[in-house]
């Protein structure tokens, strides 16, 4: 077993997701599925974890998918919140904020609300077909936000690590807010019908709070609490971090329902269901009973379900649960699909980086985010195109020339050879010889001229690949240019420059107009002279 300093370094680095739709919301449209935080799913299953479609932001994908009518939201460590179309992920739009966006954004009628490292919970208007999103507010809370809002009855509900749990309304103002403990990195559990919301701090503390006023009702302490807890007839279940214990309270009162000694510490917010509470530990995947089955106090080594080793930490991924079937990611590069009765593993889906993110289905498909800048949709391949891309590199200066390396596959995984091949860049340019077509082995290099920067710049490139009676593949990757060794302060890329051109050119027409009226005028004036000269010569005569 490692020392409990070993964990106590990884768990900052674990466990974010665990803070961690537009007018028709869909049943994921927020952090676990609902504001009780149950993290069970409907709707039909995959049937295999192929790769379906992957798209690259600019860091680490910590952030879990929320979806709306067409567009699928998620946060990246670079800042963004990407809207990607669910199907093919490409990129929709994109919104900016000011830190790490490792919450879950919570969708809500027309807007979504979604909290950033900046301090501050952001409110979003969702656009319509090609629109761009418009900010309605932010309420700046002074400290980081990896806690996911939920709604409630005209309001939102988040934690912050200033270590107070806020309610605001939906125009952005302040409710209430009250003080939980330090660092809140969970999400609130809501109780409407008894007009509660429940959540813990890292430092142990875990509070039920009066809905109408943000009074304190009970308060329980542990050694540290990442884990939302979700509420399941009654009962609240959620892991105490490095205490290595598993806990069920009594919702009303906080008394402890039952006890389990995990044995590693727990970070995972667990998925309830029926008679079971499933959740990820480091090295394990748990399945327990929700009610202790001899009323002990205690869950016994014989009373646990089944427990499946991941072979690593699985610590900050949340599980999913869907038709008997459960979906978590593990720090071994796993996306693991397990049978809920049995533990048994059906199959797992191996990306390049540890998976924080917590799964979602959605129509027949996961989503989720990656450590390796990636954002993931695993199931089965639809009749059609897709397209890998790989660029030689994904940082460089406006000097380099870089070359992107496509493959295009059908739904069987094999190679398309022939399909035509068209690009979309947001700045700079693509250059390449012949037809825009793959070769025999369905492959096509490209290069790729960037644009001339003053400044860090994020570059989309697109692309999209054809082929008679398949449907298009399309995929995106984010590309970071910096200035180069010529590049002054006062360069700026290209599509700057021609902007800061443009009031120089109108200005320099306007004066260049006015110069030709005044010379004009003057011609008029010395002609008008003359010809009153003229007159008056003929006169004297």
């Amino acid at each position: 077993m490692r020392s409990k300093g070993f964990y106590l370094i990884f768990a900052l680095l674990l466990l974010v997701p665990l803070m961690g739709a537009a007018a028709a919301p869909t049943s994921w449209s927020e952090w676990r599925g609902s504001s009780i935080n149950t993290g069970t799913a409907e709707g039909e299953l995959p049937g295999e974890g192929k790769l379906r479609w992957s798209f690259r932001a600019n860091d680490q994908v910590l952030s879990s998918p929320s979806f709306y009518d067409g567009g699928m939201l998620i946060g990246s460590d670079d800042g963004w919140v990407y809207s990607l179309d669910p199907d093919t992920g490409s990129l929709n739009w994109k919104f900016k904020t000011g830190g790490l966006v490792q919450t879950t954004a919570l969708i809500h009628g027309s807007r979504a609300y979604f909290g950033s490292a900046d301090g501050k919970m952001y409110c979003i208007q969702l656009p319509g077909d090609d629109g761009v999103p418009v900010e309605v507010w932010s309420y700046d809370c002074g400290a980081q936000i990896f806690s996911s809002a939920h709604y409630y009855l005209d309001s939102i509900l988040f934690g912050c690590h200033d270590g107070n749990l806020y309610r605001l309304s939906l125009d952005g103002d302040l409710i209430w807010k009250a003080p939980i403990g330090s660092d809140i990195w969970a999400s609130p559990t809501i109780d409407e019908e008894n007009g509660l919301v429940f959540i813990g701090s890292i430092d142990g503390t875990f509070r039920c709070i009066s809905l109408d006023d943000g009074a304190i009702q009970w308060t329980f302490n542990t050694v540290e609490l990442y884990s939302t807890a979700p509420l399941h007839n009654g009962l609240l279940y959620f892991g105490g971090g490095e205490d290595d214990m598993f806990w069920a309270m009594n919702a009303v009162n906080g008394s402890v329902a039952w006890s389990f000694e995990v044995g590693y510490p727990v970070y995972s917010s667990p998925t309830v269901y029926d008679d079971k509470v499933y959740f990820g530990s480091f090295e394990y995947c748990w399945c327990l009973p929700t009610e202790d089955p001899d009323a002990s106090g205690t869950i016994e080594e014989g009373e646990v379900v089944w427990s499946t080793e991941t072979r690593d930490f699985q610590g900050g991924s949340s599980p999913v649960l869907n038709n008997g079937t459960l979906y978590i990611g593990s720090d071994d590069y796993n996306m693991y699909c397990m049978d809920a009765t049995t533990g048994v593993i059906l199959w797992n889906h191996t990306v390049k980086g540890y998976i924080y993110s917590s799964p979602v289905l959605h129509n027949g498909s996961i989503y989720f985010g990656s450590c390796d800048w990636t954002v993931y949709c695993i199931g089965d391949r639809p009749i059609g195109l897709s397209v890998k891309m790989v660029p030689d590199i994904v940082e460089f200066t406006s000097d380099d020339i870089v070359g992107i390396n496509l493959t295009v596959f059908d739904q069987n995984e094999e190679r398309v050879a022939g399909s035509l091949i068209h690009f979309t860049v947001s700045a700079g340019e693509m250059t390449f010889e012949g037809e825009a077509m793959t070769d025999e082995d369905g492959a096509f290099h490209a290069v790729y001229v960037p644009p001339v920067v003053s400044s860090r710049s994020t570059i989309e490139v697109t692309v999209r690949a054809g082929m008679d009676d398949m449907a298009d593949g399309v995929t995106t990757a984010s590309l970071i240019v910096e200035p180069g060794a010529d590049t002054g302060e006062d360069v700026g890329s290209a599509i700057d420059q021609e902007a800061k051109r443009i009031p120089y050119v109108l200005g320099a027409g306007a004066v260049i107009t006015f110069d030709l009226l005044v010379l004009l005028l003057i011609l008029l004036f010395v002609r008008s002279m003359r010809y009153e000269r003229d007159t008056l010569k003929e006169e004297m005569r």
